[in-house]
């Protein structure tokens, strides 16, 4: 059963020396994401879904905007008008418009959702030289006595997306590909903070030697990590290593089919989710109706143990 934060990993005190010297190269140097071309491992991990930080914000008296407004008397209102706008959303085209405009106003959300925009090429057309200059002028403010703020948060996802960036390299921003940053980068992220789409991207490149020299122990590891905090991606990676021939030089289809099972119910992404369920459905040919039920046995198993664990960003 893996530790939370593993005996393996170095001390704290280093990785805050290390990612000082990491995020000081950050403002001199390129990075950037890859979503569906990951290593050999090829699930794409969901991109962290972080909700706007405004939201919980607290108020001059120490309160959250929620509860200050109950004081006033005008909660039902407010609450009656929030539901209205998620039934009346902006059209994309017009929340591309909001968002550019508070990003230039210097909103740190807005750049990093803008910077997204542009990565997965939504509404606008694909940039990712204007995304990684986004990415880094938000990665700019991360600091890491800052820990737990919301923008915290902001500037690590703009971190992960930077390091996934240097894997693939951006050549019209003349940023060549490096996966020796970006393992970095992501060794930093993921073993500071827990971050579950760090330390998929991470238990990846360690298996496939990529930016490092093949760990496939430290692979499986990171990536039990991420599976642990439902984190689909992992999951149905872990999945195809056992179909694979991991250690015993044979496929383990038992194992396979359990991970596999369990990224099928976590995956939110339909057009995955289906990729996965093709490959659930081919394995479940393979396997006997004893191994079927060995698989189903130990997934229920995962999900009792790891049961209201969240994404763990």
């Amino acid at each position: 059963m893996w530790i939370s934060r593993p005996m393996w990993i170095s001390r704290s005190g280093l990785h805050i020396v290390s990612g000082l010297l990491l995020l000081g190269a950050v403002s001199g140097f390129a990075p950037a994401p890859v979503h569906a071309t990951e290593a050999s491992l090829s699930f794409a991990g969901p991109s962290s879904s972080i909700r706007e930080p405004d939201i919980q914000d607290k108020s001059e008296s120490g309160n959250t905007v929620e509860e200050s407004e109950a004081g006033s008397g005008k909660n039902i209102l407010s609450r009656g008008a929030a539901l209205l706008r998620s039934f009346l959303k902006k059209p994309a085209s017009n929340e591309f418009q909001e968002i550019s405009r508070r990003a230039k106003q210097g909103d740190l959300y807005a750049k990093w959702k803008l910077g997204r925009m542009y990565e997965a090429g939504e509404v606008v057309k694909k940039n990712n030289a204007r995304a990684y200059r986004l990415f880094r002028e938000v990665a700019r403010k991360h600091k890491v006595s800052d820990r737990y703020s919301s923008r915290k948060r902001i500037t690590i996802e703009a971190l992960v997306d930077i390091a996934c960036l240097l894997r693939v390299g951006v050549p019209e921003a003349g940023i060549k590909k490096n996966p020796v940053r970006a393992h970095q980068l992501l060794q930093y992220v993921a073993s500071m903070f827990g971050h579950a789409r760090a330390q998929y991207l991470l238990g990846q490149m360690n298996i496939s030697g990529e930016g490092t020299k093949p760990r496939i122990k430290q692979g499986m590891r990171w990536l039990s990590l991420a599976a642990r905090k439902q984190n689909a991606a992992a999951q149905a990676a872990l999945g195809q290593y056992y179909l694979g021939k991991p250690k015993t030089g044979k496929p383990d289809r038992v194992k396979g089919l359990m991970w596999l099972s369990l990224a099928r119910e976590n995956e939110k992404n339909q057009k995955t989710r289906k990729q996965i369920s093709q490959l659930y459905e081919s394995t479940l040919t393979e396997t006997s109706s004893s191994e079927r039920e060995r698989a189903g046995h130990l997934a229920a198993i995962w999900k009792q143990r790891h049961r209201g664990k969240g994404i763990g960003e």
